[in-house]
């Protein structure tokens, strides 16, 4: 890592600390410092840098550069290139010599290895020689990594970087942040019947502190017990320059407006320990910083950890945080504005509570060890792939082996190079002109929950997919609304959202996309809060369909279940198959519409999850009456985009869709899985065996060479387009026809006992059931 380092006492050299320990616990290998001299101001006599208050802590330092010596830079990097796989620059205007840091261009030409950037400030216009310098730096690394979405934007609309080789990935906030006990802080404070109000971090000018000062006086009347106080030494640079003169027009301001009893200043670089007693013991925190620039800042990232109400400036980073209700904005610089803010916190207890909540919502994801593994993941694919993640459109990866960078998908078909030409670092494009990604239709909450199993599953022969997945997880996060079941769901290429969160079925879906497969180390903070909120505030009635995927969901990870809610949602779909049913009509609908399958798929899961043998039994006979209406002898035929009412033609119900295919694989693997009955398995393997040409017109829907997918089958062709539902449907189905194809082998497929024929599978009334953990349903 190049970058400010302890014991340097900045927040630069803060993070890249944190960052280091982070990346050391997720097993990334050793890491090590290229040190700046003016920056590292000690080096123990073992050659290593480490802050002074973490003792045992160290990381060696490999090589060191003096800040104003170009050939310092270009020796440094050579020495670096010689020990280390991979160099993480943290980019901090000011901190590099030559006009605008342009000697770390010395360093990056001279190195041998792969690097990344990290940009810890993005204004939204460069001068001239910062776009250069920033535009050169990004050319040849492997990767950029910002904090947030409007830096990529930033970046994006300046032509330093290209979209796709940014990643957003939020900054860290220590564990120790997180879980500290209120009371007992407030204690240690000596502030237990006081109205908190702080700001932490290093003391300069920028960050507005005189405004937090002023707006107390607006606050005498209304809140007598309002105290603020002010962590933190002054900043290294403004001490350097004007030595503590700034501090002390502070603490005279506070004596003019004899606000001595209301301001407390805690004057030290505080410990991660103090720092998290702090937060908790706080009311409101405050950021009423100056520059609206501003693109990170660590302290409103360490207050939302903590779970703090906010009250801030419109700086771009608060504004990106704090736009979901974890805080208030205030446009105007004016103490009275800061102090209306303030007060509304101050009077209203459902609202602070409220933003307290999805303050900590925020904070979640923002554990240093979810951000380490995230950071640790892009290094691995980065060392081992030496390449993009994305193959050029067009590369031919039948031949290729998966440590190369290709997925290598279990079973029959390995081939991928449809699925790389629509999943970017944002997530999988939605449509597709043949098999050209359509980059004007964007994203959808749907297609990227469909992708999240797949990219599991495809990252157990091919690490390189877990980049793939871990960014659609990112995605579907960022949809979600806080403390609600809303999500948006469409996304346009530049990055914005197209709709307000609302719910619909791309809720459910979501619910079922990252409770597919075991959430793995890290992921529980970020996407179980997720899961828990949607599940608390699911609405009374919504639609089939949105219950039915979120039952699947709850079955295939019932740690995450919430019964109660499940329950209500089993009892809704129970009844809807009572009101629907009648002689020769065993659905749950009036019309039988779309992702058929999902319907008798979500009775037996979720009469599995709560035991429930009645539920189960009708889900299997649904199930059963449905397959056999999609039977034709020689092949399935799915009820068409027209759906398909009690008296209507099969013949005529429109064009077949691939994930109706899928559905009815999974829904069958369940109810396998449920009953024990092996016979379920041949209806898994003739729906898998759809996509192969096993369908009304003989023709093969997916392409084993590229994995692409057409979208549709017509009434005499297919549409040739291949978009990501259809692409993603079929990838599914040839995992899972190859789960099914291990638990057999071809002579029991073959037999006539497990042969699958309309007249000999009757229903399954009398099936044996049996509840299997997590784990066993597809």
């Amino acid at each position: 890592m190049l970058s400010t380092f302890p014991p340097r006492q900045c927040g630069l050299a803060t993070f890249a600390f944190d960052l280091a320990v982070s990346l050391r616990a997720s097993g990334v290998g050793e890491v090590q410092v290229v040190a700046l001299n003016r920056t590292v101001d000690r080096i123990s006599d073992a050659g290593t840098a480490t802050p002074r208050d973490v003792p045992g802590v160290q990381f060696p330092i490999v090589a060191t550069i003096s800040d104003q010596e170009a050939e310092s830079y270009r020796n440094a990097a050579r020495s670096v290139s010689k020990v280390t796989d991979l160099v993480i620059v943290e980019h901090e205007f000011g901190i590099f010599g030559g006009d605008d840091g342009s000697l770390l261009l010395e360093f990056l030409q001279a190195l041998d290895v792969p690097y990344m950037m990290t940009l810890h400030t993005v204004l939204p216009k460069f001068t001239p020689g910062q776009s250069e310098v920033l535009r050169l730096a990004c050319a040849d690394a492997s990767a950029v990594t910002v904090f947030t979405a409007t830096a990529k934007k930033l970046l994006v609309a300046q032509d330093v970087a290209a979209a796709n080789r940014i990643h957003v990935v939020a900054h860290g906030a220590p564990a120790e942040l997180y879980g500290v006990d209120r009371g007992a802080a407030r204690d240690a404070l000596g502030v237990d019947d006081r109205f908190v109000l702080s700001s932490f971090g290093l003391v300069s000018p920028g960050k507005g502190l005189e405004l937090a000062i002023e707006s107390l006086i607006h606050l005498v009347d209304t809140r007598p017990d309002a105290v603020l106080i002010i962590a933190g030494r002054t900043h290294p640079e403004v001490l350097r320059r004007d030595g503590e003169s700034y501090r002390q027009s502070l603490v005279a301001l506070v004596d003019a407006l004899g606000l001595g009893d209301r301001v407390q200043f805690l004057d030290g670089f505080l410990s991660i320990e103090a720092i998290g007693e702090l937060l908790a013991a706080t009311d409101v925190f405050l950021t009423p910083y100056v520059n609206e620039d501003q693109i990170v800042s660590g302290a409103l990232t360490f207050a939302l950890a903590a779970g703090c109400a906010v009250v801030s400036t419109p700086y771009l980073y608060a504004v990106d945080q704090l736009s979901t209700g974890a805080g208030l904005l205030v446009n105007e610089r004016h103490p009275d504005m800061l102090a209306k803010a303030i007060s509304m916190f101050a009077s209203d207890d459902t609202l602070s509570a409220d933003a307290r909540r999805r303050s900590a919502a925020i904070g979640a994801s923002m554990r240093w060890s979810a951000v380490g593994e995230r950071i640790a993941q892009l290094c691995a694919s980065l060392v081992h792939r030496n390449q993009p993640l994305l193959l050029p459109i067009g590369h031919d990866t039948t031949n290729r082996q998966a440590d190369h960078g290709v997925l290598a998908m279990p079973g029959p078909s390995r081939a991928t190079a449809h699925l790389r030409r629509m999943v970017d670092r944002t997530g999988i494009i939605q449509h597709a002109t043949g098999t050209v990604a359509l980059r004007s239709s964007g994203y959808c909450v749907d297609d990227v929950a469909r992708l999240v199993p797949v990219a599991t599953r495809a990252s157990c022969l091919d690490p390189s997919w877990d980049v793939a997945r871990s960014d659609a997880l990112a995605f579907l996060l960022h949809a979600h609304q806080p403390g609600s079941a809303l999500m948006s769901n469409f996304m346009g290429w530049d990055g914005n959202w197209l709709d307000a969160p609302h719910f619909g079925d791309h809720v459910g879906r979501a619910l079922l996309g990252v409770l597919d497969q075991p959430l793995r180390s890290g992921e529980e903070i970020m996407v179980g809060g997720l899961v828990r909120d949607v599940l608390t505030n699911w609405p009374e009635r919504p639609t089939l369909h949105p219950d039915a995927f979120a039952l699947i969901a709850q079955f295939r990870a019932p740690q995450h279940a919430d019964l109660g809610v499940a329950e209500t949602m089993l009892g809704q779909l129970r009844s809807a198959f009572d009101a629907q049913q009648g002689p020769g009509w065993r659905w749950p609908e009036a019309r039988i519409r779309y992702d058929h399958a999902r319907l008798p798929h979500a009775m037996i899961a979720g009469g599995a999850l709560l035991h429930d043998d009645d539920a189960i039994e009708i889900g299997l006979q649904s199930l059963w009456w449905y397959s056999q209406r999609c039977d034709l002898g020689s092949h399935l035929r799915f009820p068409g985009h027209l759906g398909l009412g009690r008296s209507d033609s099969l013949a005529l119900s429109g064009d077949e869709q691939p994930l109706e295919a899928l559905a009815l694989c999974e829904a069958h693997m369940c109810a396998e899985s449920v009953t024990g009955d092996q016979r379920h398995r041949q209806w898994v393997l003739d729906a898998c065996r759809w996509f192969l040409g096993r369908n009304r017109l003989g023709i093969a829907m997916g392409d084993l060479t590229t994995g692409a997918c057409f979208d549709g089958l017509a009434q005499t062709d297919v549409n040739h387009n291949c978009g990501a539902e259809s692409t993603l449907a079929f990838m599914s189905s040839q995992q899972l026809m190859h789960l099914a194809q291990s638990r057999t082998t071809e002579e029991k497929q073959c037999s006539p006992e497990s042969s699958r024929q309309s007249s000999s599978m009757s229903p399954p009334t009398q099936l044996p059931l049996r509840h299997l953990p997590i784990g066993t349903a597809v």
